[in-house]
């Protein structure tokens, strides 16, 4: 068996120019959060999660998933819908907030309790930092209010942000 040691890795003609193979991660972030976050409004809220990201390469992917607990309280009808934002833009074009039927998840009655999943992949473009977070609203005013992590007598929900750079 033979080990490798080394302090620096340098590229061989600029230091920063390390060849990696495509599919290789470059960097990998989260953030976790059990803070209750509710929202009954029709605009857009943040949930409690949030990355500050710069990528090292601009034609490398980066892959942003949000995974959490969401609740729709009031027992009418109604939904809800989320996005993943780069700043203050939003990187899907779902939920389409100009269509008459919006929504993520719907339910004609009763409330709704589930952990939801959003995913989004892009190449970065350029090496700016920028902010990644998750935002959710209701739609329908009969929905009442929208909670992600909701603490309660059983537990605590959780949400995990993450956000990884993949090499091309």
């Amino acid at each position: 068996m033979s080990t490798l040691t080394v302090d620096t890795i340098q590229g061989k003609t600029t230091a920063g120019t390390v060849a990696m193979p495509s599919g290789t991660t470059v960097q990998f972030k989260y953030d976790i959060s059990t803070t209750e976050v509710s929202n009954n409004t029709d605009s857009y809220v943040a949930t409690s999660v949030s990355i500050s990201f710069t990528p090292k390469f601009a034609t490398s992917l980066i892959f942003v998933q949000w995974e959490g607990h969401i609740k729709k309280n009031t027992s009418a009808g109604g939904g809800f819908g989320m996005n993943l934002y780069k700043d203050s833009s939003a990187l899907t074009d779902s939920p389409s907030d100009s269509s008459t039927k919006p929504y993520e998840f719907y339910k004609d009655e009763t409330r709704m309790n589930l952990r939801a999943s959003k995913s989004h992949c892009e190449v970065a473009g350029n090496t700016t930092a920028r902010t990644y977070t998750c935002k959710f609203k209701r739609y329908d005013s009969n929905t009442g209010l929208v909670v992600v992590n909701e603490n309660g007598a059983s537990g605590n929900g959780q949400e995990i942000l993450t956000v990884m750079e993949i090499k091309q």
